[in-house]
């Protein structure tokens, strides 16, 4: 868990991703220190490790870390309140924002997961955000995404000492070489359902930066997925008879 805070082996993003988002403790892109995804104009999904404030801004609409939409950060929702900083059990945090984001086509909300779906083992997700692109390395100014496979809790628990837990989903190469990394914490774990990306996890943590064995560790959504839904503004969910997703 060296680096918990946690794209290396990826590729940059040709256009914006509109539902990533850069946590900054300033306005400017150079403070940047986390990831997070838009849930909707006002609300946004993070990792609990990364302790935001509401003196801190959140970016997005734009592949580069220095331009975009600045908004601060009016509320935050306390971590799940079964979040365990020791073993990073539940590592999920909501924001609320001053002013509503401006939806758009480079700015969106992401589809979340019906409350049953778990992905099958070695379905690829993709996983972005602004993080060093090496371990201990510098952020790059433009924001990357990698595709990585989901691993088993089984394989991925052997990796870490029984560390995984039924809130936790892993995904990476056994022979690693991409993989999220620090910056990248907080950030989207998307994976295919019934057609559509769906929102399965949040970047978490693991032993480096695709190191070989070492998959990455990422907070399942579904687990939190009432937790998740309850801080959402009704006049946003709208849900598909018989599948649970909000329209996006």
């Amino acid at each position: 868990m060296s680096t918990y805070d946690r794209i290396v082996g990826g590729a940059t993003a040709t256009s914006a991703i509109p539902w990533q988002v850069s946590l900054r403790q300033c306005q400017h892109g150079a403070c940047h220190f986390c990831g997070g995804t838009v849930l909707d104009s006002k609300t946004i999904l993070t990792a609990a490790h990364c302790k935001v404030q509401t003196s801190h801004y959140i970016m997005v609409g734009k592949v580069s870390r220095m331009e975009g939409q600045n908004v601060q950060v009016s509320k935050v929702i306390n971590p799940n309140p079964n979040w365990n900083e020791n073993t990073m059990d539940n590592d999920i945090m909501i924001l609320k924002l001053s002013t509503p984001l401006t939806l758009g086509s480079d700015v969106q909300a992401i589809c979340l997961p019906s409350a049953t779906f778990e992905p099958s083992v070695g379905s690829t997700c993709f996983t972005s955000g602004w993080g060093t692109t090496k371990e201990n390395g510098e952020l790059p100014t433009n924001l990357q995404y990698v595709g990585v496979p989901v691993v088993s809790q089984s394989s991925c628990n052997a990796a870490y000492n029984n560390g995984i837990t039924a809130n936790m989903i892993c995904a990476g190469f056994a022979a690693g070489g991409k993989d999220s990394c620090q910056g990248d914490s907080g950030g989207p774990l998307l994976v295919e359902q019934d057609g559509r990306y769906v929102l399965a996890g949040v970047t978490s943590w693991g032993y480096g930066c695709g190191d070989y064995g070492y998959p990455g560790v990422y907070a399942r959504v579904t687990a939190q997925l009432e937790w998740i839904m309850s801080s959402l503004g009704e006049e946003e969910i709208a849900c598909e008879a018989g599948i649970g997703f909000r329209h996006c």
